[in-house]
Formats: C-alpha cells, structure tokens, sequence
C-alpha cells in the first residue's frame, strides 16, 4: 500500500459566525453566548486559520498570515489581498481565539529560549494591543509567536552525527545535529513540515477583524459585554507582570534575612529563586514531559527519533506547561536557564550541585521567614513545593538523584508511538536533569 504524503499547508478562509459557532461554543462557551446574543450579520465576517507546525504568527513585530500557496507570510506581502489587510492589520496582533492545540509567546536569546505563554484552545490574545497607547504597541517586537510551542526539546541527546545524518536524508532537514536545546526546535519543524511525516498538525485560529472592535466600543449594551469580556481577559493575562511586584514585597521580607546571615548570593541565584517562585504561582510556565499531542505533533516526532534516528533511549519531549492546581509537577533546569535577566559569565563561576544547594537554601529560608512571620503574602506561595535532583550523588544528602524521577514521575517513560525497538530506559544522565528543580501544587 502506497503511504499518503501529509501537505502541512496554512490555510485561510472567511466565514460568518454562523459558521463557526459551534466550533466556538466547544472551546470557549462564555465568548460563543456573548456572540450569540449579539446575531451578527454576514456583514461582520471572521477568519479562520490554519498553521503548521512552527509556523510564524508573529515575528519581529510583524503578523504573520496563510497566502494561497499554502506558505505563511507577512502581512504587508503583496500575497495577502488588500481586503484581508485592511481587516487584521490594525493592531500588532488581532484579537484572535485559539480553536484547536496551542500557540506560543516567547523570546530568543544566544542560544536558549524564553517561553513567557502557551496559549491554548479557548484562551483568546491579541487584547493587549487593544488596551495599550500607541506608544507601546511597536513593543511585540520584543517577543515573537509561532503556532505549536517553540520551547520543545528532546530529552536524550539527539546530536548523534550519523544518526542525525538519517534525518537529513529521509526528511530533508539541512541543519547540522542540534548543539543547543534552543535548536531542536528548528530540527523538529523541518521533520513536522515534510510531506512523508506521519503525523499532521495545525494551530487553528479564528482572527477577528477590526470591525468587531469598534462595535464592542461604541455600540448597544449587548456589545458592551463583549467589550468587557475582552478587558477581563487582557486583566486576566497581565498576571505575569502584576505577579513581579508581589514577588519583589517577598523577596524584601527575606533581604534582611540574609544580611542577618551574613549572606552574600550571587545575583543569578537571587533571579533564579524568583524565577521558581513565578513559575510555582502559574505566572510563566516551566517544563513537563508531553502526553499528547496538543502543543507539536509528539507522536509522530518520537517515532521518527525511535525508528529512523534509533535513539538508545526513551524519546521522551520536554514541553512548557504552566503550573495550577489542575496539572501535574513542572521542571526547572539550571542548565536550560529560562529568566529574562541571566548573564552566561555569572551563571556558571561555580558546579550546577553547589548552585542547587545554595538555591534550596535560599528558598527554604525565604519560605520559613515568610510562614514565621504570618505575612500575607505568604498564602501566595504556601501550597508550592520545590525538590531538587542532580545525575550526581550529594555528599550533603541535600540534592536527591535524577533516577528517582522515573519513579516518581512515570511521565518520563510513557510514549505516544508505538514501541518497535523493545523497551528503552528514561535519559537518567539527561543534561536538563543535571540541576533540575520539580515545582508542585500540594494544597496543605
């Protein structure tokens, strides 16, 4: 039987809302009531996207959109119709909802990534823009957006030079083997978007155009609620920032603390210790192995790396997931250093061990300070739990070793391809695990 080539093509079309209420209704039933009431005409269309796998969406400040021939490209290009432009362009980003799997908000920096948002089905963007002066609205070129998560990595190596050769002559992919963690993304693009990968996947999302803004601003009452709607959610969303004041209060309950202590921490552990604490209150997301295939096309990447690669290990996928009550622990590795304020030269004076311990001391003096102290802010942090593992054996007995996490955690060794090269050990000696922080939710 001959195998079916997948296209992995973006597409756009304009619809009505009549057309994509029920789709709207199964990922955000609040925002599909608010329409509803609101009947819009035929006049008051939408358009409805589709991206690949690794697909921009925005990039250096520029939105990006499907063109006819199935590629993405910007806005401005003469491939994008007019009538289309004059529609979406009004903002950075357009308001847009999320239909089907997840899109990402992130920065590139020399060699490693910044995830600051995974957005998924539901989850609407683009409402900042709308709140913002026009002063700050050239900022997203701060930031850029791709369709599937860009912050994805093997956790075994996959630099294997013969291996990867493989690769490069059943997918095309002309890079050379990943160095970096920050580069198995562009590998895993170039595999997801050839015609011969198995799996297809697309980041579907509906673009509202401007016409739907300026009614929810001057209209009738029954706009206004969409108006509010959309406010609520930009309220919702700055949580990463307003979270920085409250984590400065609390890092001041423990500057004095170390003074007393005769304390001196570098700063890249000061950062990191705040760091943990935003990704325990859900403000930026960490890691987690993926289960699904909701954020990339897991199940077709790992059976590449399991048959054509012939990784020796589980192919386990590192994907960011922000941490809540609802989901399982999240993982932080000094030697994937994700903080907006990190210098190479400071980060690495002393081992990836000695800086787990000063961390952990650090945290635990901060949360024991704020608990004896009965401080408010304390309840922000109280259910939030931090353990600490390394490849290598702590002498302390402070640092727990990395093999306990295939026990402790048996989303590291579950896969979603079938298994044809017998049953494979968990990457134990996994850089990423030389220096990992586990951050849970344990409501006490």
């Amino acid at each position: 039987m001959e195998k079916k080539l997948c296209q992995h093509k973006a597409f756009i079309e304009e619809l009505t809302w009549h057309d994509v209420k029920d789709e709207v209704a199964s990922v955000n039933p609040k925002l599909a009531e608010i329409l509803n009431q609101l009947k819009p005409g035929k006049g008051l269309t939408l358009f409805k996207a589709k991206y690949p796998f690794g697909a921009k969406i925005l990039e250096n400040g520029i939105f990006y959109l499907p063109a006819k021939d199935g590629s993405v490209v910007s806005v401005y290009d003469p491939q994008i119709p007019n009538t289309m432009r004059e529609k979406l362009a009004y903002n950075p980003v357009p308001v847009a909802l999320v239909l089907k799997n997840t899109c990402e908000v992130f920065a590139d920096s020399e060699n490693r990534f910044i995830p600051f948002k995974i957005f998924m089905p539901g989850e609407i963007f683009g409402t900042w823009e709308l709140v913002d002066p026009k002063v700050f609205k050239q900022q997203a070129q701060n930031w850029d957006f791709k369709a599937g998560v860009r912050s994805i990595f093997m956790l075994p190596k996959i630099s294997e030079h013969l291996s990867h050769a493989r690769l490069r002559h059943q997918y095309g992919v002309r890079l050379s083997a990943p160095k970096y963690l920050s580069e198995h993304h562009q590998v895993f693009t170039k595999i997801a978007n050839h015609p011969e990968f198995s799996e297809e996947w697309y980041n579907e999302i509906i673009f509202f155009p401007e016409d739907w803004l300026i009614q929810a601003k001057h209209a009738t009452h029954s706009w206004i609620a969409l108006n509010y709607f959309l406010l609520q959610e930009t309220w919702i969303q700055s949580l990463i920032w307003r979270s920085q004041v409250s984590l400065e209060l609390i890092w001041q309950s423990l500057s004095q603390e170390i003074d007393k202590r005769n304390m001196k921490p570098r700063h890249y552990l000061v950062n990191t210790v705040k760091h943990l604490i935003m990704i325990g209150i859900g403000s930026i997301p960490a890691f987690a192995p993926a289960l699904d295939s909701i954020c990339a096309p897991i199940k077709g990447l790992q059976a590449v790396y399991q048959n054509e690669y012939g990784l020796k290990y589980t192919p386990t996928i590192m994907i960011p997931q922000h941490l809540s009550k609802k989901t399982s622990p999240v993982y932080y590795s000094l030697q994937c250093p994700t903080l907006l304020s990190y210098s190479p030269m400071t980060s690495h004076v002393r081992s990836a061990m000695h800086d787990l311990q000063e961390i952990e001391y650090l945290m635990t003096a901060l949360l024991e300070k704020l608990k004896k102290n009965k401080a408010p802010l304390y309840q922000l942090v109280k259910n939030i739990q931090f353990h600490y593992y390394h490849t290598e054996l702590d002498p302390h007995h402070v640092i727990q070793s990395a093999q306990l996490l295939a026990e402790e955690d048996l989303r590291f060794s579950q896969v979603l391809c079938k298994t044809t090269r017998g049953i494979k050990k968990i990457a134990e000696s996994a850089s990423f695990l030389r220096g990992c922080i586990r951050i849970s939710f344990e409501e006490k």
